[in-house]
């Protein structure tokens, strides 16, 4: 399926990362993509990338991506699609928890990430494709709620 929107994003991310000579280096070269423009390698690199600004939360703290995942179906079953969105007057979309709507738009910006691991795609949605102490945090989060998770599993 062609979207134009999705292959102008890849064109202007290709754009940026090329020079007159070719990719400037191996790690620089975009991240690959299934038919479905879904990203499929340098998953950790295509999310850091994918936004050049944060907006304001309520907290105090800043967000560029609120992440989410579901599953899809094909070899890359398990998607992780951001929920946030900055538009062009510089304010921010929240599409989370409106179904697929996240999803679709995620899909039109080419910013939905591909696993094959269900387990994989709700670490990297909790927040393992961050760096240092943002990373920690998010990680440290994540098993606290499977925790939280487990016990109301079994008591329940």
């Amino acid at each position: 399926m062609y979207d134009k929107k999705s292959s102008d994003a890849v064109s202007k991310y290709l754009q940026e990362k090329m020079s007159e000579n070719g990719p400037k280096s191996a790690s620089s070269r975009p991240p690959k993509r299934d038919s479905q423009g879904v990203i499929i390698s340098k998953r950790k690199q295509a999310a850091r990338e994918m936004r050049k600004t944060s907006r304001q939360n309520a907290d105090g703290g800043e967000s560029t991506h609120v992440m989410e995942w579901g599953e899809g179906s094909g070899k890359y079953k398990y998607q992780v699609n951001p929920t946030i969105f900055p538009e062009k007057d510089g304010s921010w979309k929240d599409l989370g928890g409106q179904g697929n709507t996240a999803y679709n738009e995620a899909m039109k910006r080419g910013e939905v990430i591909g696993f094959k691991s269900k387990r994989r795609a709700e670490k990297f949605a909790a927040g393992s494709w961050k760096k240092g102490p943002a990373r920690r945090e998010a990680m440290k989060n994540y098993r606290k709620a499977k925790k939280e998770e487990r016990k109301n599993k079994n008591n329940g």
